[in-house]
């Protein structure tokens, strides 16, 4: 009976959104994230959440605030698991396969590999990030190695190449955020160097924000990656927060640069409770417009789970193709 009440409040309008912000404003999300790494992780977070939080205050001097965020988003299981799901529904089982994880940072996405029975390599640029993932992932192979180059890997040497939020990333310009812009060209690189190390029809992965999207995942408010750069700092500042650096495409902008590197993309799409959720936090802002009604809402979901152009991120499933001759893209 308790357990069917509570479904029933979770359902009600407004509660599970007031939930959320009474956790974040208690910390309780925080501790469950924590408490669900330190069940799925081989290695005590005490070994390395030290360093990760000095990295990012110390090294980087980004704020309290940002540094408790990106913890809580680097060690959050969930999203991790899902794409796994996905992933092996569309490749198959992982275990004995050779794959590479392709800007690891901390390892978390690593670990679940690993679980998966992977032949795992993997690189990220930061020495701290290496240093981190390989020792929570001792039988891994950990590189040092730019998503532009992967120049410690050999060509044809995956089965599988992963790439879980990197690709905004790609990119080095320290007066930009925002749109693809001079990243471009940094960004095609990176797609030929997932083509070059992957066995021909071999098979990959690529997560990413949508630049046409208004919501942005990277610092969780709405517009921000719309604005010139100085009001975006100007905006992170008025909250407290800090900001990687990140470019992100439009989707034909993304299906160019796949045309472009001769890889060929088999699907598209979003994950499905991000829609949803994004379709009922815009509906709790537009109640009070005209025209805010159920249709509206269902032609929001309908869009959000099966246009790419209006996806709020990609999970993008690609291939190399065999024939050295063909390449293109697969989707309209």
């Amino acid at each position: 009976m308790l357990a069917v009440l509570k479904q029933q409040l979770r359902a009600m309008p407004g509660v599970a959104a007031f939930a959320r912000q009474l956790d974040r404003a208690l910390g309780l999300q925080q501790r469950r994230v924590l408490t669900r790494a330190q069940h799925i992780d081989q290695v005590p977070l005490s070994e390395f959440v030290p360093t990760m939080m000095r990295y990012w205050k110390a090294d980087l001097g980004i704020s309290e605030k940002t540094a408790q965020d990106w913890l809580r988003t680097a060690l959050d299981y969930t999203r991790f698991e899902h794409d796994v799901t996905e992933i092996t529904k569309r490749f198959g089982p992982l275990a004995g396969r050779k794959v590479l994880d392709v800007g690891c940072g901390w390892g978390s996405f690593l670990v679940l590999l690993a679980r998966e029975g992977a032949d795992l390599d993997a690189c990220d640029v930061p020495e701290r990030h290496v240093e981190v993932a390989q020792r929570r992932v001792p039988r891994a192979r950990v590189f040092q190695g730019d998503a532009r180059t992967l120049t410690p890997f050999a060509d044809g040497s995956f089965d599988v190449v992963l790439e879980h939020d990197v690709f905004e990333h790609v990119g080095k310009y320290e007066n930009s955020t925002g749109p693809m812009g001079p990243s471009r060209p940094d960004k095609l690189q990176n797609l030929l160097a997932l083509k070059r190390v992957l066995k021909p029809g071999g098979r990959g992965f690529i997560s990413t924000g949508n630049y046409s999207f208004p919501f942005n995942g990277e610092v969780g408010l709405w517009a921000v990656h719309w604005f010139p750069f100085g009001q975006q700092q100007r905006y992170l500042r008025s909250v407290g927060l800090d900001s990687d650096r990140y470019w992100l495409c439009t989707w034909e902008e993304m299906k160019g640069l796949f045309d472009e590197a001769g890889l060929t993309i088999d699907e598209v799409t979003t994950p499905g409770p991000a829609a949803l959720d994004f379709r009922n936090r815009i509906m709790r802002c537009l109640k009070n417009e005209r025209g805010a009604n159920a249709e509206f809402a269902d032609i929001l979901l309908e869009l959000m789970s099966r246009q790419p152009e209006f996806m709020p991120s990609w999970m993008i499933f690609f291939r190399k193709p065999r024939d050295p001759g063909s390449a293109g893209r697969e989707l309209p």
